[in-house]
C-alpha cells in the first residue's frame, strides 16, 4: 500500500466520522426533535394523574373499593409511559443516524396521527420526508 493511499485512506475513514446527521438534511433532527417533545407531553399527566388518584385514596377512610381511583390512575399512568416509549426510541433513533430510527419514526408517525393538531402535523411532516428520501440518504 503506498502513502498516498494510505492517506486517502484515512481522509475517508476521517470524514466518515466528523459526519454527523446534520449534515444530511434538517429533517433528520427537526424530526428527533419533535419525537422527544411529544414523548414527553404524556409524561407531564403522569404526576398530576398519580397525585389525583393517590390522594383521595389515603384521606378517605379504607373502605371497600377505596384504592379503585388509585389502581385506574396506576393503570392510566402505566399506559402513558408506555405509549411515550415509541417517540423517544424515534427520536433516539433518527438523532444518532441509526438504521431502524426511520421505522420507529414511522411507528412514531402512525400513533401520532390522533394527537390533533400538532401531532397530525409531525406525522404529516415525517411522512413526506419519508416520500422525499430525505431521511434515509
Amino acid at each position: 500500500m503506498s502513502p498516498q493511499q494510505l492517506q486517502s485512506d484515512m481522509e475517508t475513514i476521517r470524514s466518515i466520522l466528523n459526519e454527523s446527521p446534520a449534515s444530511k438534511g434538517p429533517h433528520r433532527l427537526i424530526l428527533a426533535g419533535a419525537n422527544i417533545f411529544c414523548g414527553l407531553m404524556p409524561l407531564v399527566a403522569v404526576p398530576f394523574i398519580l397525585l389525583g388518584t393517590g390522594i383521595p385514596a389515603m384521606v378517605v377512610p379504607h373502605e371497600e373499593g377505596s384504592f379503585i381511583p388509585l389502581v385506574i390512575g396506576l393503570a392510566i399512568s402505566a399506559f402513558l409511559v408506555l405509549f411515550a416509549i415509541p417517540f423517544f426510541l424515534a427520536g433516539w433513533g433518527l438523532f444518532k443516524d441509526r438504521s431502524w430510527g426511520t421505522v420507529a419514526a414511522i411507528v412514531a408517525a402512525v400513533l401520532n396521527v390522533m394527537n390533533v393538531p400538532f401531532g397530525t402535523a409531525i406525522s404529516i411532516y415525517t411522512f413526506w420526508a419519508l416520500a422525499k428520501n430525505k431521511l434515509t440518504s
